[in-house]
């Protein structure tokens, strides 16, 4: 009878100390694949504007960018903190999402700080480029807020919206 609990406990503590060393190892890489994540999402906020420029003049720039993009004729941009509002005039609205994604990865290359959110779609269009008139005529900061925050609802409700 011993002879035959002698294997059953060397097989019962080899796999004891296996499992715990595969735990061990387990959570090490999740120890440092957090680390990882919080470095960069905190390199990337540490990121001052492009150029160290104030918000009107980044829009600008932003806008400027995006007009260069082919099949552009106007865009307008509105900033907030690190959301980029671009909205399009497009030539061939049979391009629309090609000529959106073109302006998204334009920007994003050369803007990754911002959260882009691109559009062509003329209703949402129209309040991006009412709130940027409201900027410069003293548009009121509670409002911009949700503004904005009722703005990138929008844009992505129009992403799903043909999906559904």
């Amino acid at each position: 009878m011993l002879k035959s609990f002698k294997p059953v406990v060397t097989s019962f503590m080899v796999v004891i100390l296996g499992c715990s060393l595969a735990a061990c190892g387990q959570n090490h890489t999740v120890n440092e694949n957090a680390m990882r994540a919080k470095n960069n999402r905190n390199r990337l906020e540490s990121k001052s504007l492009p150029n160290g420029l104030d918000l009107s003049h980044s829009a600008k720039q932003l806008a400027n960018r995006a007009d260069q993009v082919t099949g552009v004729n106007k865009a307008t941009v509105v900033l907030h903190q690190k959301e980029a509002l671009v909205g399009l005039d497009v030539s061939d609205m049979g391009k629309r999402a090609i000529i959106e994604k073109q302006v998204y990865a334009a920007l994003k290359g050369q803007y990754p700080v911002y959260n882009i959110h691109v559009t062509a779609e003329r209703g949402i269009h129209d309040k991006i480029g009412k709130l940027d008139n409201g900027l410069t005529n003293g548009h009121p900061i509670k409002t911009f807020v949700h503004d904005v925050a009722d703005i990138i609802r929008d844009i992505g409700d129009g992403v799903t919206e043909p999906s559904r």
